[in-house]
């Protein structure tokens, strides 16, 4: 087997990644969203993700100003909308309604959320760290809700319904098949 060393784009190593639609600003006021694969949960106890933001978005700006967000989880039969609210500036744009997307107020927050997501977390930034051009967002979720034909309690998403799409590159999309593999065991072989 040869291995070569990837010298530009490492990231790329870490893709496909789920891809989710961030929305920021206020319900009845401003408001934009735009598509990110860089969010990660990163603490149970307090429940708390994190969100990586280029600076120059207008989503950046939002949370700047608001100190809040949700993250939208759609389906993969969205997947040009998608791409189009990743692709383009909202500064200028009504990006909502170019893809036909409805918003409604966040239960916990003044962010909004896509009433045609299969799910939405909402999110107060806590901390952030600065990335060169990226910013790390920590925020405490405080509210999350999925329709429930797409959630399972002990797995979390029911694969077999909701097929989340996950980022490759660009416009490369793919998205989960529609059935769990389970690990199998492995036998412990002690330390001598």
């Amino acid at each position: 087997m040869v291995r070569i060393e990837v010298k530009k784009d490492q990231y790329k190593l870490l893709h496909p990644r789920p891809v989710y639609v961030i929305a920021a600003g206020r319900f009845d006021k401003e408001v934009n969203v735009m598509a990110a694969s860089w969010v990660s949960p990163v603490s149970d106890e307090p429940p708390k993700l994190a969100l990586a933001m280029w600076k120059g978005n207008y989503t950046y700006n939002l949370i700047e100003k608001y100190g809040e967000f949700t993250v939208n989880i759609m389906s993969s039969n969205d997947i040009d909308k998608i791409f189009y609210v990743g692709s383009v500036s909202g500064r200028n744009i009504d990006k909502l309604a170019s893809v036909k997307w409805s918003i409604a107020k966040g239960k916990k927050v003044n962010a909004p959320y896509i009433t045609e997501s299969m799910g939405h977390i909402e999110c107060t930034v806590t901390n952030k760290v600065d990335c060169n051009e990226e910013v790390l967002y920590i925020a405490d979720i405080v509210y999350a809700e999925v329709e429930e034909k797409y959630y399972n309690v002990r797995y979390g998403w029911d694969l077999r319904v909701a097929l989340i799409p996950l980022h490759v590159v660009g416009k490369a999309f793919t998205k989960p098949e529609s059935k769990f593999v389970f690990a199998k065991s492995i036998s412990l072989t002690r330390k001598k």
